[in-house]
């Protein structure tokens, strides 16, 4: 689980210092992105190994796929409601996962766009 809290942010920050918009960054981009589901979803597979009771209720059977599953709907604030946490700690986690997710758009994309943008304003050495 530390790797995958770590790595995003490893790999943001190197596509940070690069110039240029190419596919390595469209795919570092991207890559970061599922890391951080993968670790939400890490988390609630913890959650459900420590709590007596299941993480989606009784009706859904507790699996690594539904919590992945539920991870990448609650990175991208799709939520199609099949799946809900049914104790606060599991809705908490979903909130701030949400949360993070917009939050890893709207800063991690924007970075890399903005090295895309200094590349193409700075003139070139003749």
């Amino acid at each position: 689980m530390v790797a995958l809290l770590v790595a995003p942010w490893v790999i943001i920050a190197h596509q940070v210092t690069r110039r240029g918009l190419d596919l390595e960054a469209l795919l570092a981009a991207i890559t970061a992105y599922i890391l951080v589901g993968m670790f939400f979803a890490f988390v609630y597979n913890l959650m459900s190994q420590i709590s007596p009771t299941p993480l989606f209720g009784d009706d859904s059977p507790e699996s690594l796929g539904n919590q992945l599953f539920f991870s990448f709907t609650a990175l991208t604030t799709t939520g199609y409601g099949n799946l809900v946490p049914a104790g606060a700690g599991g809705q908490a986690v979903a909130v701030a996962e949400g949360i993070t997710g917009q939050l890893f758009l709207i800063t991690a994309v924007a970075r890399i766009m903005r090295g895309a943008s200094a590349r193409r304003s700075t003139p070139p050495v003749a």
